[in-house]
């Protein structure tokens, strides 16, 4: 995966609808998987506490049991992308079928911006999909759904690690909720501190 993630890295010094990286006095917080009943609002409430912004990136069929949380997050002005319909890995799946699950999530969401799931996608679904859409990966997975890491050594990380330009991705799902609820409020505090500002992927464009 890291030697496809290169290449695909490489590939955006031809084309800007791949985005990996930040402006560099800017650290992007992403949120995949949602909407989650729990997680969706406690990520809002704590965005809104400390007065910083994310981006969240959708599955359909959690926007299709959760529409008012959907909206929630679109009326409070965050940004939305799509994830896919059914959280498909592209590696293993046929192209048509990949292609019908993006278009079905892409449409209920009215975006044009992606991001694959689990940062999985074929070389070919990739050079058909980026003509019209901005694919968007990451360069720090937070690792928050890791049930045999704990919350501290998650946070550990982070502030090690942490960069301007980064995108960080964290998840609204069952098996991320406790660290999320553990890591977060700590990891915000800690970009005050470090004076960063925290942006949407859409201001990239």
């Amino acid at each position: 995966m890291a030697k496809r993630l290169y290449l695909f890295n490489y590939l955006r010094l031809f084309n800007d609808n791949l985005i990996f990286k930040g402006k560099s006095d800017t650290v992007y917080l992403t949120f995949d998987d949602g909407p989650h009943p729990e997680s969706t609002d406690f990520i809002l409430n704590e965005l809104n506490k400390n007065n910083m912004t994310g981006s969240f990136f959708f599955l359909g069929n959690q926007v299709e049991k959760f529409p008012d949380l959907t909206k929630k997050v679109r009326d409070l002005n965050f940004f939305i992308g799509s994830h896919s319909w059914h959280h498909l890995n592209g590696w293993s799946t046929n192209n048509k079928v990949y292609f019908e699950n993006y278009d079905k999530c892409a449409d209920a969401l009215e975006t044009n911006f992606f991001r694959p799931p689990y940062g999985k996608i074929g070389l070919f679904q990739l050079l058909h999909l980026i003509k019209k859409n901005k694919i968007v990966f990451w360069s720090i997975l937070s690792r928050d759904y890791d049930t045999n890491l704990s919350a501290a050594e998650i946070l550990g990380t982070l502030k090690k690690i942490t960069k301007g330009g980064d995108i960080i991705v964290f998840h609204e799902n069952d098996k991320s909720l406790v660290n999320l609820k553990n890591v977060l409020p700590e990891y915000l505090a800690f970009l005050k501190e470090m004076k960063w500002k925290t942006g949407k992927i859409s201001d990239l464009v």
